[in-house]
This record gives structure tokens, sequence and C-alpha cells, in this order.
């Protein structure tokens, strides 16, 4: 078997219901996310929506470890967040677990105007 190439291994979305789209919170576990009409992108109809303190995840696992991977995340705030706030008012967290029982965490601050450096 080939080689997958980057865009190929970038093309497989592993998330389940990633956008909403079965119009419920279906493959999540969720705390204070609903699901309304709107989204981002063309095709989007759906979104989730996050209460000031909710939280939502999915644990997936990958018989191999992948030679790389890529993560991303459409954050809009129902209010436009002025220049001058520096809040972080969400944040991406993504977890990599090894079979030696080793974790890395990597936290990604995110803004109203896409999400911030940090250092991933």
């Amino acid at each position: 078997m080939a080689d997958e190439t980057t865009a190929e291994l970038y093309s497989k979305n592993r998330l389940s219901n990633p956008g909403a789209e079965t119009g419920d919170t279906t493959g999540w576990a969720v705390s204070g996310v609903t699901v309304v009409n709107g989204g981002v992108g063309e095709d989007s109809t759906k979104c989730f929506k996050l209460e000031a303190t909710a939280s939502m995840y999915q644990q997936k696992s990958t018989p191999t470890q992948p030679p790389d991977f890529k993560v991303g995340v459409d954050f809009l705030p129902e209010t436009e967040q002025a220049d001058n706030d520096t809040k972080v008012y969400a944040y991406l967290k993504v977890e990599y677990a090894y079979a030696g029982g080793t974790t890395d965490t990597f936290v990604v601050p995110c803004r109203a105007d896409g999400i911030l450096a940090a250092g991933v």
C-alpha cells in the first residue's frame, strides 16, 4: 500500500459529526452545548452553540501513530471582540496519548479574529 500524501491524510476527518450535520450532538460528549441553525461555509446549515462554561470532546484512536495531524476550529462569538480586548473566550485543547502511557497536551487560545499563536 502506498503512503498517503499530506492532502489525503488531512482530508480524512476523524471526528464524528464535526459540523453538527446530524442536527444534534451525536458523537460528542458535551456539557452546555446545543445545535442551532447557521454555520461557517457555504454548505453548512447547523453549528454548535456553546454556553459560557460549555465543553465538548471526542476521543479517537488510530492503530498506528500518524506522521502528522492537523486540527482546525471555526470560532464565532455572538458579539464582536474589540481589538484591545486581549481576553481569551475559548480555546482548543488537543491531547495526544501514546501507547507507553505518556500524553502531550496542546492548548490553543481562540479569538474572534482567529486563533492566537500558541507555539503549536
